[in-house]
């Protein structure tokens, strides 16, 4: 019997160890992916004169989108769930965010110059000038900023990103928000969402997609590069680029452009120029870490840039 219950006891508690040292799996709960929002327990409604639909004419992936009227921070569209939402798993683990995919509807385009009937003067054009010219429209204002609410049933939250959306080619972006100030004001407690209020900062229609309370544990991965590396000209200007991704976590982008004296922080953006004042060797160092509490680790990039008289 001893022979036999040893090993097994060891096998045993070298399984309870591994399982222990594994880290939780990555949470996540869903509050809309596509489906049409009866079924699935959703109500959608206005905030102030903003509206929210859904469709199946616009596809995501398979799934319809929301078509949500938002004017500014204070009107646009409410979610109510059937079933209050506990975000508590996804909170208490490490980074976790509210991952939205939306769609701009076109209000960062100008809207056309527009052209006086034939024999009227445009507005500020002095008698005798020609009539019929086209006057200038001033650009209309575009959303850069979206504002989420989260009603629970122990108060609510308001959440918004920490960048401005940048939309991709294709039109759809999808925007992380951190949590983590959410997960400090719970504590020990519990966050079950029974509404989600979405608003923006200028009017427009957005196509909403997604959105998903998660855990993002991807890696950064970087790239830099200069616009020169050797024979630069003392004085001339050289453009440094880089992209960065890490999931939905939001990335600061950093530059120092002299190692000599320590890596510090010079400049901040994904295109930044820089003058050289003196010749020699540059050791120019890229970091990419992230902007929020986001446990995650910096990726560092460095290249050897040469300056001449």
């Amino acid at each position: 019997m001893k022979a036999t219950f040893l090993p097994h006891f060891l096998c045993v508690a070298a399984i309870a160890v591994n399982l222990a040292a594994r880290p939780a799996a990555a949470a996540e709960r869903v509050l809309f992916d596509g489906q049409p929002p009866a079924p699935a327990g959703i109500t959608l409604g206005g905030w102030g004169s903003g509206s929210a639909t859904y469709t199946g004419e616009e596809q995501y992936e398979g799934g319809g989108v929301l078509r949500i009227k938002v004017r500014d921070f204070y009107q646009g569209a409410r979610l109510d769930f059937r079933e209050p939402i506990d975000l508590t798993p996804v909170l208490r683990q490490a980074n976790a965010y509210l991952s939205l995919t939306v769609k701009l509807g076109g209000s960062a385009q100008a809207a056309p110059a527009v052209a006086p009937d034939m024999g009227m003067l445009a507005p500020g054009m002095d008698p005798g000038a020609m009539p019929g010219m086209a006057a200038p429209q001033a650009p209309v204002a575009k959303v850069t900023k979206l504002r989420i609410v989260l009603q629970g049933e122990t108060g609510s939250f308001e959440l918004y990103p920490m960048h401005d959306i940048e939309p991709t080619d294709t039109g759809w972006v999808t925007v992380g928000i951190p949590l983590e100030s959410l997960k400090e004001r719970i504590g020990e407690g519990t966050f079950r969402v029974k509404r989600l209020v979405l608003t923006a900062n200028a009017p427009d229609t957005l196509s909403v997609a997604r959105i998903q309370a998660i855990n993002d544990d991807t890696e950064i991965t970087a790239d830099a590069t200069p616009s020169q590396f050797n024979e630069i000209p003392v004085g001339q200007p050289v453009r440094f680029t880089a992209e960065a991704r890490a999931g939905v976590t939001p990335l600061k982008l950093c530059w120092d452009f002299d190692a000599s004296d320590g890596v510090q922080e010079e400049a901040v953006g994904a295109s930044v120029e820089h003058t050289f004042s003196k010749p020699g060797r540059y050791t120019v160092t890229f970091t990419a870490k992230p902007a929020d509490q986001a446990d995650k680790q910096p990726r560092v990039t460095t290249m050897e840039i040469q300056v001449v008289d």
